[in-house]
């Protein structure tokens, strides 16, 4: 029996202590192009990698050509673009629902099309201190952006740039419109860089072509991209996640998050694929697998793989209970494990994955029906006992009625998606014998830790920061209403897109979202994509705000629009410290001066301080020829960085990863202190900081943002909290120095 449950009030939703919870791991390989996401765990490291790649650029076009390259050879031109459904709403344009994050789609996807693919470019110059925007020229679509005084064009989708006459400095779309013969010159051999291979190289017909029509009108796409998704993992007692290289190596076949990735399902049987394509294809001293070749040839084959999370916590003991998020009216021991106390019982789980959802398609159609992507399965005891999953924070619930042996599909409330909660309901006296929490997930093989030939030296470290989401449902009024903290001025629309029309005229519009983490919050996240008239007309402006206790507000970002653009989709998001308890609210204010606005979507994340770790198993898994091969590696409880070398035949092939917490996986000394020893020792494990690969990179970056970003738009608050964290993290390096000074000029 099934039933759907509606609670038009979010909960509050009661979190236990982090004991038992390992959040942040990550590994990083010496493989040169694919280490993996231990590397790259934000938008920061990834601009520190692309640097480094490169060499350290020190002049503008150099650093922005890095940053190009290092995404060709981690982002490929797919034949669609990554769709994620709009949380609970029907009948949504593609274009609504895309996926507009730079870390989203590095961390799944791997692929994106031209203006998805422009997105993740604007969100990654936005990040790495340069204005960026996207532009629609015939037939495609291709970032900007801005240094040097003047736009610069470089095409990650078609894989290709262009150079003003004197060959140094970069053209625009603008001069391009002008004079489409720039992308005749050959540039491969004076830059080291591809050329439009997709399009025959230099000379290319098709882009020639783009670009004949004037320059007023090709659209201007600002506020085009994002890059805040968090790729922190969180994992308990009793709880695995193994990542797979390939789809067609995970043990149960092929799952893919199924988006309409291409009218004719024949090209993709399996899901998206490339052949032309420079991830999993670079260069190597002018080699590749002992074939001559010079930079930049394109014929690898870069597919996505899978994930698995699964989470098998021990009943009878209570371990259960450090994984759940909310414990009520519940007894360990005995027959059943656990049951319903007097009046009946319940247990609340929260899934967290930075991966998104995929299940197994069940036929060709983009759109049908998926299976295996989300299952709760079990053995209950006793009449009466519920299963139930919200995909919406607690807002509303599908409920299920289980007995004996059982195994629950969720899969087609869960693809997409990043989080949801689980609630087994426990009548008195009944209960259950066993509980398994199965996720499938689509991750990217080019942000994985990858093993070479010979031996490798792998660096592990934690973070300690676990991630919570909040994301509103706009799927009716009355979860729209419950789902936001706060509305003002802000109403709601049955439409596809503009689901809450902003209605404050002169007067700031507001809506709120609250966070609520089982610790401490460290650091906070979000994006909005706000609909505006296309353009948006003078004095419209924008602020994301972030509270403590939504009384008292602060600016992350606030901008005014530019009138010059002539779309309607924009993205505003921030990534801020955070200090001020378990508790975050982040706000979006509107004040339209005439431009017609809606919020279309909304996410917000916060990062909460875990505490040391439980002991972590390791295990690679690859091939040597045709022969399996496998090596395990131990993490001890509370380490918060640890180097181990896997030493690797000839011929390797990557197969898995596996991280695994068993139940009765050691604590921290802290954790055990926390029942008889001193509170002090316990604070002490807490802070434990992992070592930053490299400092100086690191604060060089971010001391670059705060610069080049936000004190040239006069962002002073964000400028301030960047200059201040490189003085606190990195108070020894070069860039700490000049933070202190350029602190001191501050308004």
């Amino acid at each position: 029996m099934k039933r759907l449950l509606f609670l038009l009030s979010l909960p509050l939703i009661p979190m236990t202590a982090t004991a038992g919870e390992l959040c942040g791991p990550a590994l990083a390989t010496d493989d040169p192009f694919y280490p993996g996401i231990g590397r790259f765990r934000d938008i920061s490291a990834v601009i520190s990698a692309a640097y480094s790649d490169a060499g350290n650029p020190q002049d503008n076009t150099s650093k922005a050509l890095a940053l190009w390259k290092w995404m060709l050879l981690h982002l490929y031109h797919g034949s669609s673009r990554p769709i994620e459904p709009m949380n609970n709403v029907e009948g949504v344009s593609e274009e609504a629902q895309g996926v507009y994050d730079t870390m989203k789609m590095l961390a799944s996807y791997q692929f994106a099309i031209c203006y998805a693919s422009a997105s993740a470019m604007c969100g990654l110059f936005e990040a790495a201190g340069f204005p960026a925007r996207a532009r629609g020229i015939s037939g495609h679509t291709v970032p900007e952006c801005f240094f040097d005084e003047g736009w610069r064009y470089l095409d990650h989708d078609m894989c290709g740039v262009a150079f003003k006459k004197d060959q140094k400095s970069l053209a625009s779309v603008d001069e391009l419109t002008l004079d489409p013969s720039l992308i005749d010159w050959d540039y491969r051999a004076a830059h080291n860089i591809p050329q439009f291979p997709w399009d025959g190289g230099p000379g290319s017909r098709v882009m020639k072509g783009a670009f004949g029509k004037k320059a007023s009108d090709c659209t201007i796409y600002n506020d085009a991209g994002t890059a805040v998704h968090p790729t922190n993992l969180r994992l308990r007692r009793g709880e695995t996640f193994t990542r797979y290289f390939n789809y067609d190596r995970a043990p149960w076949g092929n799952r893919f998050h199924w988006t309409g990735l291409t009218d004719n399902p024949k090209y993709f049987p399996q899901g998206p694929a490339r052949n032309l394509t420079f991830v999993f294809d670079p260069p190597v001293d002018g080699k590749n697998d002992g074939r001559p070749r010079p930079p930049y040839v394109f014929d690898g084959l870069a597919r996505y793989g899978n994930g698995l999370f699964e989470y098998v916590p021990e009943l009878a003991s209570g371990v259960y209970r450090e994984g759940a998020d909310a414990v009520k009216n519940v007894e360990d021991g005995g027959s059943p494990k656990i049951k319903g106390g007097p009046g009946g019982g319940e247990v609340v789980f929260r899934q967290w994955t930075p991966y998104a959802i995929c299940g197994a398609p069940e036929g060709t159609d983009p759109w049908g029906k998926v299976s295996d992507a989300v299952v709760v399965s079990g053995k209950a005891v006793g009449a009466g006992v519920k299963v139930a999953l919200s995909n919406n924070g607690g807002v509303s619930w599908e409920s299920r009625t289980v007995a004996g042996d059982f195994a629950e599909d969720f899969s087609m409330m869960t693809r997409g998606r990043y989080s949801y909660l689980v609630k087994i309901e426990l009548p008195e006296g009944a209960g259950l014998d066993d509980l398994k929490i199965r996720t499938v997930t689509m991750c990217a093989p080019s942000m994985m830790p990858h093993l070479h030939d010979g031996n490798n030296v792998v660096r592990y470290s934690a973070d300690n920061l676990g991630v919570v989401l909040a994301e509103p449902d706009l799927s009716s009024r009355e979860r729209c209403m419950a789902s936001w903290h706060a509305l003002e001025n802000v109403d709601f629309n049955d439409h596809p897109i503009f689901r809450c029309p902003v209605k404050g005229g002169t007067k700031p519009s507001y809506a709120a979202m609250k966070l609520s983490a089982p610790a401490e919050i460290k650091r906070v996240a979000c994006a909005f994509m706000v609909r505006t008239s296309n353009p948006p007309r003078q004095n419209c402006i924008v602020a994301i705000q972030v509270s403590p206790d939504g009384r008292q507000w602060k600016d992350a970002i606030r901008k005014t629009l530019a009138i010059d653009a002539n779309h309607w989709r924009h993205w505003f998001s921030a990534d801020v410290p955070f200090s001020g308890g378990s508790e975050a609210y982040v706000r979006l204010e509107i004040v339209q001066n005439g431009t017609p606005a809606d919020i279309a979507r909304a996410v917000a994340y916060a990062y909460y301080d875990a505490g040391p770790a439980p002991e972590l198993e390791i295990e690679h898994a690859w091939k040597e020829g045709s022969s399996v091969r496998s090596f395990r590696h131990r993490v001890k409880a509370g380490a918060s960085e640890e180097r181990y070398t896997v030493s690797c035949g000839a011929n390797v092939t990557n197969l898995s990863v596996k991280f695994a917490v068993p139940n009765n996986a050691a604590l921290p000394a802290a954790v055990d202190a926390a029942a008889g020893g001193t509170a002090e020792a316990v604070e002490r494990s807490r802070t434990v900081e992992p070592a930053p690969l490299d400092p100086e990179k690191k604060a060089a970056t971010l001391l670059h943002v705060a610069k080049n970003l936000y004190l040239k738009n006069n962002m002073f608050d964000q400028a301030r909290a960047r200059l201040e964290q490189v003085i606190r993290e990195y108070p020894e390096t070069d860039a700490a120095k000049e933070a202190r000074s350029l602190l001191q000029t501050l308004p």
